[in-house]
């Protein structure tokens, strides 16, 4: 029970990421959660969201991208591949991914039993 403490487990996957052993490719690349890897992940999610999004300004964004400002499929390719190639970021990257993913999973679980805790409750009043 409780709530998830996010710097316990983020400092675990932090151990895995930055084990020598570890590969940062293959916890990039590979499809690891839900048929998907944190690559197809990052692409798609930079696809719908905005540079406004990653902290640049819209005046920024369009004085540098001839889309206006748009993040299109390609820029997020881009951008997916300039933070795999960045060690120290994709290391950052994939320990926030992670961590995440963690939380969501916890955090679904305990909706899980308080769904269970409450049907439990109200069966108990009617008995």
């Amino acid at each position: 029970g409780g709530e998830f403490d996010y710097a316990k487990y983020q400092n675990k996957i932090n151990q895995v990421i930055n084990n020598s052993d570890a590969s940062l490719h293959s916890l990039a690349s590979h499809k690891l959660i839900n048929g998907n890897s944190f690559k197809d992940h990052m692409t798609e999610a930079l696809s719908e969201g905005s540079y406004e999004d990653l902290g640049i300004t819209k005046e920024q964004a369009e004085s540098m991208d001839p889309n206006g400002g748009k993040i299109t499929p390609e820029d997020a390719v881009v951008i997916t591949k300039a933070i795999m190639s960045d060690e120290k970021l994709l290391k950052e990257t994939l320990s926030d991914y992670y961590t995440k993913i963690a939380e969501n999973n916890y955090n679904a679980q305990a909706g899980n039993n308080n769904k269970k805790n409450n049907t439990q409750d109200n069966e108990d009043e009617f008995n």
